[in-house]
């Protein structure tokens, strides 16, 4: 992972190398398609990328505050979630989800792949929206009981997530399973299902900080 580029937007960013090998040059703080990887040198891993092929999925980095010139030498990107991008069309609001689009740089609503989590911002004259990529189910969080209804997520693109409340369980003397009455913590669902009070459910926290719905029940 490349050191911060003294010209980065980000307060607290970790930098990759990118290296754009496609046919068009890739503005700054584009969406990007990586497409592989080579070894610059020991320790320094440079990713290769290209202009948006498809509208997804796809494994997607994004450019730093520099252009990234077709068949130039690498610049500092990120694969480091949440972070700016560009957007176009209609600004979504928080929570909506948004995706990267064929045959361009920017990320917009209607498409997958990330939930927009902060306003959006001025970087050396571009707005960019802050996006976080979409939590998917997996093994690892938390057990919590609703305690506000969690609601299902709504529209038909772009989408809403619904939200919640809950409450954690902890284990308590090694193996009691106990719940934690004293926190309650705001949820997000992804799912078009609406959870009721008492309903228990999986949750995951993104890197955000945000706790998301995986599983109704427990894995």
């Amino acid at each position: 992972m490349a050191t911060q580029h003294p010209q980065q937007p980000f307060n607290e960013q970790r930098w990759q190398l990118l290296k754009n090998t496609g046919g068009y040059d890739i503005p700054p703080y584009s969406i990007v398609e990586l497409v592989g990887a080579y070894q610059l040198e020991e320790g320094r891993t440079v990713m290769t990328c290209q202009r948006v092929s498809s509208d997804g999925p796809l494994k997607t980095a994004v450019n730093g505050p520099m252009t990234l010139v077709a068949g130039g030498k690498p610049q500092p990107g990120t694969l480091d979630y949440p972070t700016y991008v560009r957007y176009s069309g209609t600004i979504p609001e928080n929570l909506t989800e948004v995706g990267p689009s064929k045959d361009t740089f920017t990320v917009k609503s209607g498409k997958t792949g990330f939930i927009v989590v902060g306003d959006q911002t001025v970087k050396n004259g571009i707005t960019l929206l802050y996006i976080e990529e979409r939590p998917v189910a997996g093994t690892s969080g938390r057990m919590a009981v609703v305690t506000q209804t969690v609601d299902a997520r709504t529209g038909s693109g772009p989408y809403t997530v619904g939200t919640g409340k809950v409450e954690f369980f902890n284990f308590t003397d090694g193996d009691t399973l106990t719940q934690d009455t004293a926190t309650q913590y705001d949820v997000l669902n992804w799912s078009g299902v609406t959870f009721p009070v008492d309903r228990f459910l999986w949750v995951q926290e993104d890197t955000s900080g945000n706790w998301w719905v995986v599983s109704a029940d427990c894995p």
